[in-house]
């Protein structure tokens, strides 16, 4: 359980972490030059994901630094086949080099590599085990508890319960199952959905979701966006691309996604008035 204030200083340095790489890739594709003083802030924020003790924010990252390079590449390359190809070894590399800190991270949180664990095991786990782990638990009988959204809304129910609204304690650690001999609790982004709204309202939710990504991502194809809607839609996309594995659109509906547009609108305010001046 983090406090509030690690919460505060965790996203301030997650905005500076990805502002960081924003401007070391766009000074890349622009004008060439590789400038490590736009990068070296982003080891402050190292520490942070380590204290979370799982390794989600370093996908996050990758994720992060992947698509803003692949959008602006291809934008200064007006879509061209060989520029296509290039954001495809791009990926190629960045997920290779994601495997390799995926397995040098779980070192510091005790998930380390073992004769029962090697690393075929556990890739095999945290790419795969998530489907049938969902179909498991959702053989099992649920109890209707008579609250909305008591899997998606955890956040709100906390906000509510600050005002002095009279609610229960929801959300938390999700029910295991037990999948070939090993323990879970991750069931894909469905699961929670399923829920709280039964499959049609899973597939409602989606494709809202989906309708936003894509009007997002067509608005930067295009180049009709601006650099801040860029880093913002860059932040959240790994929410659809781990989809397979966990939930992640519930930050588009929590207070944390205010909290970090607002935090990355002042920043770049401020850099451009900083800059404006020298």
């Amino acid at each position: 359980v983090f406090s509030r204030g690690f919460r505060i200083r965790f996203l301030f340095a997650q905005c500076v972490a990805y502002l960081s790489i924003y401007f070391f890739i766009n000074n890349i594709i622009r004008t060439g030059q590789v400038s490590f003083r736009y990068l070296w802030i982003v080891l402050c924020y190292f520490p942070f994901t380590i204290l979370t003790t799982g390794r989600a924010e370093l996908l996050k990252l990758v994720i992060f630094g992947t698509l803003v390079f692949s959008i602006i590449y291809l934008n200064r390359k007006c879509y061209s086949f060989s520029s296509k190809k290039r954001v495809l070894c791009t990926i190629v590399v960045s997920g290779i080099l994601f495997i390799i800190a995926f397995f040098f991270y779980g070192n510091f949180t005790g998930k380390v590599i073992s004769s029962t664990r090697t690393p075929l095991v556990i890739l095999s786990h945290y790419l795969g085990l998530s489907i049938p782990a969902l179909d498991k638990v959702l053989e099992k009988t649920v109890m209707e508890s008579g609250y909305v959204g008591t899997h998606t809304l955890g956040g709100a129910y906390g906000n509510l319960r600050s005002l002095g609204m009279n609610l229960p304690h929801v959300g938390g650690f999700l029910p295991f199952v037990l999948f070939n001999g090993v323990d879970t609790n991750v069931y894909t982004s469905f699961y929670m959905y399923i829920m709280d709204f039964g499959v049609s309202g899973m597939c409602i939710i989606l494709v809202i979701f989906g309708l936003l990504f894509t009007f997002c991502y067509e608005e930067l194809k295009y180049g009709n966006a601006s650099d801040y809607m860029l880093i913002i839609y860059a932040m959240y996309s790994y929410s659809y691309i781990m989809a397979f594995h966990d939930e992640g659109f519930l930050d588009m509906i929590s207070t944390k996604i205010i909290y970090n547009c607002l935090l990355m609108w002042a920043l770049i305010k401020f850099l451009k008035i900083k800059y404006a001046k020298v």
